[in-house]
Formats: C-alpha cells, sequence, structure tokens
C-alpha cells in the first residue's frame, strides 16, 4: 500500500519531522486534493492532540488493514518493552468485551482492558495485546486503542467491526462501543479470554468513579498524568515483580 505523507497544513506544523502523518490515499504531492481531503477528515487534529499532549516523541500513522478496521499503530520512542503490539488481538479484545457488558464506554473498556492485562502479566509474563498504557486523569488507556477509538468516534471513518454512539450522561455526550461483528476468538489465546472474563466478571458492572478510583494504582501514580506508564512501574505494582521482571527481561537464561 501506498503511503501519502501530510506536512504541509499549518495545523501540522507544530508536528517534529519525527512525527510524520501517513494517509493511505495513494502517493501524491503536498497540496493535491488527495491531500487536502486528508486533512480535511480531521487527522490533523487527532495526530496533532496525540502529538501534544504526550512527553515522549511518537510516530503515528493510521492505515486500513484488510479493509475490516482502521488501525492506529504508535511507535513510541524510548518505550523499552519486550512486546509488539498486535492490533488483531487489540481489536478482538476490544469487541469482546464491548459485546459482554451493559455500558462499553470508553473509559470502562479501557479500564476492564488494563486489569485483564494486569492479571495476565501477573500470571503469564506478557500483555494481551502488547500495548502501552498512558496515566490519563481517569485512569490507564492502552495508548493504540484508545486512538483507534478516538479516530472512529471524531473522523467518522466507517469501521465494519464496530461504531461509536453518544449517549447522554450527566449532562454530557459520552462514548459508547457497539460492536457489530462477533469477536474472532482466534485472535486471542484461552489465558487471554480467561483473563478477559476475570476482570468483566469482577469490574464490570461498576461506575464510572468506581472504576477509575481502583485504577488509579502505583503503577498509575508512578507516571505523571498523559504520560506513559512504564513496564517496569506496571510489572513492579504486581505481587510477583522481581521475578516477572527477570522473565520478561530474561525470558531465555
Amino acid at each position: 500500500m501506498d503511503w501519502l505523507l501530510v506536512g504541509s497544513s499549518n495545523e501540522l506544523s507544530e508536528l517534529s519531522a519525527h512525527s510524520p502523518v501517513a494517509c493511505p490515499l495513494g502517493r501524491k504531492a503536498p497540496g493535491s486534493r488527495i491531500e487536502r481531503d486528508c486533512v480535511s477528515y480531521g487527522l490533523h487534529r487527532l495526530l496533532a492532540h496525540v502529538r501534544l499532549s504526550n512527553k515522549r516523541a511518537r510516530m503515528t500513522t493510521l492505515r486500513l488493514e484488510h479493509n475490516v478496521h482502521l488501525s492506529v499503530q504508535t511507535v513510541e520512542a524510548g518505550m523499552d518493552t519486550p512486546f509488539k503490539y498486535d492490533p488483531q488481538a487489540a481489536l478482538n479484545a476490544v469487541l469482546y468485551v464491548a459485546s459482554r457488558v451493559a455500558e462499553p464506554t470508553f473509559h470502562k473498556v479501557s479500564k476492564l482492558l488494563y486489569f485483564a492485562d494486569r492479571k495476565h502479566l501477573e500470571r503469564y509474563g506478557r500483555l494481551i495485546f502488547g500495548d502501552n498504557y498512558v496515566a490519563m486523569k481517569n485512569g490507564p488507556v492502552p495508548s493504540r486503542v484508545y486512538d483507534l477509538l478516538k479516530a472512529a468516534r471524531f473522523n467518522h471513518f466507517s469501521v465494519a467491526a464496530f461504531e461509536i454512539e453518544e449517549r447522554m450522561s450527566g449532562g454530557r455526550s459520552v462514548p459508547v462501543i457497539r460492536a457489530l461483528q462477533e469477536p474472532d476468538l482466534d485472535e486471542l489465546s484461552q489465558s487471554d479470554l480467561l483473563c478477559l472474563d476475570e476482570a468483566i466478571a469482577e469490574y464490570g458492572e461498576k461506575c464510572f468513579a468506581e472504576l477509575t478510583s481502583l485504577s488509579h494504582d502505583e503503577a498509575w501514580k508512578s507516571a505523571d498524568e498523559n504520560d506513559f506508564i512504564s513496564l517496569e512501574a506496571l510489572a513492579r505494582s504486581l505481587p510477583n515483580a522481581e521475578a516477572l521482571l527477570e522473565q520478561i527481561w530474561n525470558p531465555h537464561p
């Protein structure tokens, strides 16, 4: 697939040379109609927000994978982790959670994924889909998954796997994920499903305030607001921290 590097918009001028914006619309010269169309979809606003809201430099690309869903793939400079982000596992984890709780808001789904990842890391020494978590005001958020959800919400892309509904709650609009297809369970392991099921059973009916409070754990406290939670901090917040860190960084002694 060809990529269009978009960089002439004034709103993109604040992005560093290390953070190009890519749009899968074909290779065209700057200022072309395709470039303007790409920018007009609001990608520049999303990416400028993503780039400027975090302290570490990031390169973000948007891509259409197999014409099924929009994936936002982010590579964070300085995020030292042995885990590779798996966009298919991430998408299907989102679908799995969203189809099994009553109000699958961005907040609730993000927190359930976080709690499931904590369980999976503690027991099996890896994260379910390899995302990095950001310490946002209301608790940890999986970075790439959140980028995907925001892109679907604000840029009105047609995503075959799910759609975002706006529901009023407390006088404000709250984004809710509505799954349009069943998750592909072949993309998730039995241990992935076990930890997701446990997180849903334990936390799925809790309210916004409860989920926020529970997610404000030692790992979340270790990072500044809107900064990344390091894998080491996440591991050290678990009971088997030392053994887990040894297993993560030295899997083949």
